[in-house]
């Protein structure tokens, strides 16, 4: 365990959010599946689909999977995207960047999660808390200083803002994600160091359910993301509408 890991559990106790044993076996899985099993089908834009080397795991990327994707109508993780689902798109995405794939899911999508090329799959701690919350999952179960959280219905994020996000954090309790110059703040993807759980921890206490809370505390920083060609990383799949646009450009995508 982490050094910074039990003062995390102390904080997310002190906020009523303390890990249940369902929590925390929640789908473990193979360390190797995620490496051994490829993603079929392709990924789109820029190639990212290669893997990162073997080795010591520096990072983690988290796909939040637990909310009740309302304005969809169902759950958006499990879409059709080819021959993969929306969240396929995205592990192949992390696989590039991230020595751990996990998916952090809910009761009703968990059997589903557990089939895919996920490195672990966990139990959100408090369905229905937000982003927040997803955040806090990951940091009380992570096995590395560095943590990327990314959204299942984000296909289209790119490896040059990841590495970016992540080259900013370093230090303790660094919280760093993305500035558009047109469309502010853009929440996800977030990439946190594991001892920025303590203050995830704190703000859940204090009724805090956005992302945005989060980077407004001291250790955030924001990375301006000037490139138009990154800039559809932030992109979401929210609505039919969305999901529509994004089958279509997906089926022309290289």
């Amino acid at each position: 365990m982490l050094r910074s890991q039990p003062a995390c559990r102390a904080a997310a106790h002190r906020a009523g959010f303390a890990p249940s044993a369902r929590a925390r076996g929640s789908g473990r899985m193979d360390p190797g599946r995620g490496r051994s099993r490829a993603v079929g089908g392709r990924s789109p834009g820029d190639g990212q689909a290669a893997e990162r080397p073997t080795g010591d795991v520096l990072m983690t990327g988290f796909i939040l999977a637990g909310g009740y994707s309302t304005r969809m109508g169902r759950d958006k993780a499990l879409l059709a995207a080819g021959s993969q689902t929306l969240i396929e798109v995205v592990i192949r995405r992390l696989r590039s960047r991230a020595d751990r794939v996990i998916a952090i899911g809910n009761a009703h999508n968990i059997r589903q999660l557990r089939a895919l090329p996920l490195d672990d799959v966990l139990l959100d701690l408090a369905p229905g808390y937000g982003p927040l919350m997803g955040v806090l999952t990951g940091l009380m179960q992570t096995k590395t200083p560095m943590n990327c959280f990314v959204s299942c219905d984000m296909p289209w994020v790119q490896g040059p803002v990841l590495d970016r996000l992540t080259g900013a954090c370093q230090g303790d309790g660094r919280v760093v994600a993305s500035l558009h110059p047109y469309e502010g703040i853009q929440p996800l993807p977030i990439v946190c160091h594991v001892s920025a759980c303590r203050t995830v921890g704190a703000l859940l206490d204090r009724g805090a359910r956005s992302l945005h809370s989060l980077l407004s505390e001291p250790g955030s920083r924001l990375v301006h993301i000037e490139e138009p060609r990154l800039w559809r990383s932030f992109i979401n799949v929210n609505t039919i509408e969305d999901y529509e646009a994004f089958r279509h450009e997906y089926a022309d995508a290289p």
